[in-house]
């Protein structure tokens, strides 16, 4: 009996008799960083197409080199959906990759009664949104596959934070920067005040008491790194005011646009007559007079009002 007739058997029977299959473990660390078209990729694995996504690919493999790679295109938390089918006997073993070609995960076969490997996974976070399908025949033999990659529950991507401006730990917080002060009342991401973190409320009501009769303050939820993220935003008169918070309801960076209908390009600075983080009372010599609390925990002096 072929080994393919002993796995469809034991599909329907519960009997012995069929010696499993040894697993296949590898390992592609190695190529991180490499030139795809260099010697030392190649020897190992060649690239042999993209796939955007709800489409195949029909892919020859030899044993030389010993893997063939598939570019795929995908956004952190985003469910795919992976098929490596033989259209000739052959047996696939699959893995899917990073875009530094760590595994995120593996399959050999896709149940007891054949040889094509399914993968079904979350996308972890990428810095370039890159993921690789990467597959090998398990006996190393000369076979053809086709290779299919459904992208589920698609979302629009939100765009990049900007570079101008942006220090390190904004970028960090902020991937969706130009999407700020757009009709948030719409957006998934927006969520009630009352399930805030405290700090995060907090922020909420500065943001409320400077706000202008009419005027409304958003707090919006998203995923940044694997972990929530918070923004406190609002726009008026034709500026734009944001504050960040990491999952912890620890407040990280605060940003201002004075023009944003032309320039969606935010300033990350300390403005000391900004009034989301300005009034009286937090001068810090306790005057009373007006000042500003500021990320580094600090109050600095303000000239905002007279606060007589």
């Amino acid at each position: 009996m072929t080994m393919r007739g002993c796995l469809l058997l034991l599909g329907m029977v519960a009997m012995g008799g069929c010696a499993a299959k040894a697993p296949v473990d590898e390992d592609f660390s190695d190529l991180a960083g490499l030139d795809v078209k260099s010697d030392v990729f190649s020897y190992r694995m060649k690239l042999v197409g993209t796939l955007p996504g709800n489409q195949t690919l029909s892919v020859p493999y030899t044993s030389r080199p010993r893997f063939r790679g598939v570019t795929v295109p995908g956004v952190e938390g985003r469910e795919v959906d992976i098929w490596v089918q033989s259209t000739d006997g052959g047996d696939a073993v699959t893995w899917l990759t990073d875009d530094k070609f760590r595994i995120i995960a593996k399959n050999d076969d896709a149940n007891q009664t054949t040889y094509d490997s399914h993968i079904h996974a979350t996308l972890p976070a990428s810095t370039t949104n890159t993921y690789y399908i990467v597959f090998r025949d398990y006996s190393l033999a000369k076979h053809t596959f086709t290779v299919s990659y459904r992208q589920l529950h698609p979302q629009t991507p939100g765009p990049t934070a900007p570079s101008s401006g942006s220090s390190p730990i904004v970028q960090t917080f902020v991937p969706l920067l130009r999407a700020a002060g757009v009709a948030f009342a719409s957006d998934s991401h927006v969520v009630a005040e009352a399930t805030l973190p405290g700090p995060v409320r907090s922020g909420y009501a500065e943001f409320v008491g400077a706000a202008s009769a009419g005027v409304e303050v958003v707090a919006w939820r998203f995923r940044s790194g694997g972990a929530n993220a918070f923004a406190v935003m609002m726009q008026q008169d034709g500026s734009f005011w944001v504050s960040l918070f990491d999952a912890a309801g620890r407040w990280v960076a605060h940003g201002r646009a004075g023009d944003f209908a032309h320039d969606q390009t935010l300033a990350w600075d300390l403005d000391i007559d900004d009034p989301t983080i300005c009034r009286c009372g937090l001068a810090p010599d306790g005057s009373g007079y007006a000042g500003c609390e500021w990320v580094d925990g600090n109050r600095y002096t303000s000239d905002i009002s007279d606060c007589d």
